[in-house]
């Protein structure tokens, strides 16, 4: 069985140890650092002073291993952990090798642009060569060892079928290893030429503030961690890679693990000369950070700033884009403005700026983050806000023409029409924020890409749907995220696989879909940056949390001027034959919403829609148009939300229920039937006029449920049943066909028809509000059961044929359980 390369590089080091260590002590040379060993060009180091001490730790208690055994490759990894283990059970001086040296794994890039792994270890044992040699020949069996020397160096091979090539080698004390020749090549170079990652001001200042009491420390080189990054990552997102560069010099952070926590302290190092984006934030006073109180729960990345010295802070931002080229573009835009409308639109931003500046990024639905990307910053001044972002509103609104404005929920949201505003004002951080919405929430002004963006996030915070809300994330930032800090980023993982599948390759993202719920486990993930002693604190917070439930996931979201005011309707599109939906607010506004969230159209109408739309293709050219009414009209519109021709029309009464609509011999020629509050019923056409040989019936009592039309020996039964169950069957010219003696429950919202086939079998059923079913024969013969034990007030009652025998079976829905019966 294959087993992975990190088991055969650590048998090779641990053997290589033995032999060097004998070596070592013929020449009274002492072991040095094995960081010596480690490439100067880096991406990340990984030193793990313990090896079994971790390996224990992750396999036996840890649950976020277990959870991520789910996975091929960390399935595979465990395997081969609990291998070695065996292996080395029986040889103690190899097992010592790990138990009592670090051992330090460096991801670099080869001269070939070939990204591996090399693995050092200090050569340290307490036997000699003969058993490293008698270990490593009762493992290999089936492998052989060649020896080549590379300047003056001794470099041995392992070959084995169905293996890759291992190259080891021991100087100066150290042993290393890799997959890759050159690697070890290059290890063995910068040792002889005396060159080291200790040389290196930052590194050695971040190593200097490791703990060597750890499970484990990482260190990472911003400066070339992007190569290790590259291969997971999308080409479309690797030029954001690049940022890494100008963000910081080195980091490291000590590694401890809890069954279901990752908690990672450190240090983060800076050029000092503001040529490094984290170095802005030295000298800013820290305050606790707020945002979290105007964020919508279902926030998936958060990046926050901490700004006490505004002016500072710009003075350095600015001086940071002239070090990487970059001033030059800004001052071009900032110029372009001036030119067109004689201002500098800094003045309109920055004298309301407060402290803290925020993106966030909501759950989205699809990669477009058009509709998910906010710019939050805090004003300790909202009235000179709300005027200073309105006076650049009209000063850029186009010639002619009032700025955008309009109202939600007792919010106003503007627009600024400066493509480009938000990333040139607030920085490269907020780049996607290309269009410049705005409204404002307490002390806080938001900005989106679009006015339904910010209805939204409105609907979310004004419902008391925020982050600080939250028990989830108050119980994540409770212990472990610091109350304070320069910069505070948060990532919700369980809502952010979008987000992932958006920045990995194809494989990857492949791949993470393939282990989505095993993702949606790790509730979040936060990483603090803190101006200390010179450098920065770093802090580093991951949490398993199967229990985790996120907010309900749209699929997408509509924003509608105030709150919905009916059950939305289904509708169908002519044009796709999708489902759209039909819905109305509580100001009467009515809304056409496609099946990814856009607003067709919306409409003020005379009052409240009552029940469903009905499909009517008007014109018999297959065009669908949406058949409804509303106490004092009935309305057929288009798809454009334009009326049909003679509607809508006037109702001389109330309508007392929803329309119902009959197409008798489906020939298209509709029948509107409407009921009316003076216990009249009345028919129209689809041109809107009252159909001639109606007889306008009259009830005893107002008819608020929609008829049925069923058909019985070729004759037609129009049937209706009023607020007091009398029981009505017309014709289709509304006379009497049958005159019912027996009465239905009262106040019913529906009935159901079966049989047909003659009179005798055939049956209207309807429930009370206990529960007891009705059933009427068209010869007025009444049945009435209880189904249902015990006391229930208002259950809701169905027929469906559950089982697709064409027989009718009785539902009921009491409030815990749901019952069916044939």
């Amino acid at each position: 069985m294959k087993k992975i390369a990190l088991i055969i590089v650590l048998l090779l080091l641990a053997a290589a140890g033995i032999i060097e260590y004998t070596r070592l002590k013929k020449q009274e040379i002492p072991p040095s650092n094995a960081i010596a060993a480690v490439p100067i060009n880096a991406s990340f180091i990984m030193e793990v002073p313990r090896a079994y001490a971790l390996i224990r730790n992750l396999t036996q208690t840890n649950l976020m291993w277990q959870e991520l055994m789910g996975t091929e490759y960390v399935s595979k990894l465990n395997q081969s952990l609990h291998f070695l283990d065996s292996l080395t059970i029986g040889h103690p001086e190899i097992h010592n090798i790990f138990d009592q040296n670090p051992l330090f794994i460096a991801g670099v890039t080869s001269g070939q642009d070939h990204f591996g792994y090399l693995y050092c270890c200090p050569a340290g044992a307490t036997t000699g060569q003969p058993a490293a040699e008698q270990f490593l020949k009762s493992i290999f069996t089936e492998g052989q060892f060649n020896e080549t020397e590379y300047e003056g160096t001794a470099i041995y091979c392992l070959k084995k079928p169905g293996w890759s090539d291992f190259y080891c080698a021991f100087l100066n004390g150290i042993a290393v290893a890799s997959e890759q020749l050159a690697l070890v090549q290059q290890s063995l170079r910068q040792m002889d030429k005396n060159i080291s990652l200790r040389d290196n001001k930052y590194f050695t200042k971040v190593l200097g503030t490791s703990d060597q009491q750890s499970m484990a420390n990482l260190f990472i080189n911003f400066q070339e961690i992007n190569d290790a990054a590259e291969p997971f990552i999308s080409r479309n997102f690797r030029s954001e890679l690049l940022l890494l560069n100008s963000f910081a010099e080195w980091m490291e952070l000590d590694l401890n693990f809890t069954p279901n926590e990752a908690i990672m302290n450190g240090f983060t190092d800076a050029d000092t000369l503001s040529s490094q984006f984290l170095q802005l934030f030295n000298g800013q006073t820290l305050h606790q950070p707020s945002t979290a109180s105007v964020l919508p729960v279902n926030t998936a990345l958060m990046c926050s700033f901490e700004l006490s010295d505004l002016r500072g802070f710009m003075k350095r931002y600015k001086k940071f884009l002239d070090g990487h080229r970059k001033l030059y573009k800004r001052n071009e835009w900032m110029e372009a403005v001036e030119r067109t409308y004689g201002i500098n639109p800094e003045n309109y931003f920055y004298r309301w700026f407060g402290n803290e500046m925020t993106l966030a990024i909501t759950e989205p639905s699809d990669s477009a983050l058009q509709n998910n990307t906010y710019a939050i910053v805090n004003t300790g001044d909202p009235k000179d806000a709300a005027d200073a972002l309105d006076s650049l509103a009209s000063i850029t609104a186009q010639q002619g023409k009032q700025p955008f404005s309009t109202d939600y929920m007792n919010h106003r949201i503007g627009r600024i029409e400066l493509d480009g505003i938000l990333p040139n004002i607030l920085g490269e951080t907020f780049e996607q924020l290309k269009q410049c919405y705005f409204t404002i929430s307490d002390n806080y002004v938001i900005f989106s890409n679009t006015a339904d963006a910010l209805k939204s996030f409105i609907s979310q915070i004004d419902g008391g749907n925020t982050l600080a809300k939250d028990p989830y994330y108050r119980s994540f930032v409770k212990d472990h995220v610091a109350d304070e800090s320069g910069i505070y980023i948060y990532n919700n993982i369980a809502l952010s696989s979008v987000l992932y599948e958006q920045q990995l390759d194809k494989d990857n993202a492949s791949a993470l879909k393939e282990h989505l719920g095993i993702c949606k486990k790790f509730q979040a993930l936060a990483i603090q940056f803190t101006p200390m002693q010179g450098m920065f604190y770093t802090n580093a917070y991951l949490k398993y949390n199967p229990q985790y439930k996120k907010q309900a996931g749209a699929l997408w979201q509509a924003s509608l001027d105030t709150t919905l005011a009916i059950t939305p309707c289904w509708v169908t599109d002519f044009h796709t034959g999708n489902k759209f939906i039909l819905v109305q607010d509580v100001a009467d506004n009515s809304y056409l919403i496609s099946n990814t969230g856009q607003i067709q159209w919306k409409r003020k109408l005379e009052g409240r829609m009552q029940g469903e739309a009905h499909d009517i293709d008007a014109l018999g050219n297959g065009k669908i148009q949406f058949l409804f009414n509303t106490p004092d009209n009935i309305y057929a519109l288009d798809r454009k939300g334009n009326n049909v021709a003679g509607f809508p029309v006037k109702l001389t009464s109330p309508a007392a229920g929803p329309v119902s609509l009959f197409d008798y011999d489906n020939n298209k020629k509709y029948r509107i039937i409407v009921c009316t509050g003076n216990k009249r019923v009345l028919e129209y056409d689809l041109s809107g006029n009252p159909v001639k040989d109606w007889q306008k019936p009259e009830t005893m009592e107002k008819i608020t449920c929609p008829l049925k039309h069923v058909t019985i020996n070729d004759k037609d039964y129009l049937l209706a049943v009023d607020a007091d169950g009398n029981l009505y069957a017309w014709n289709r010219k509304g006379e009497t066909r049958i005159k019912f003696h027996h009465k239905l429950p009262p106040h019913l919202s529906s009935f159901y028809c079966t049989g047909f086939a003659d009179m005798e079998n055939t049956f209207i059923w309807a429930a009370d509000s206990s529960g007891a079913v009705y059933r009427l024969s068209f010869t007025d013969e009444l049945t009435r059961e209880s189904y249902l034990s015990g006391s229930y007030r208002h259950i809701p009652f169905a027929l469906s044929d559950l089982e697709g025998k064409g027989s009718a079976d009785l539902i009921f829905q009491a409030p815990e359980e749901l019952y069916a019966y044939n």
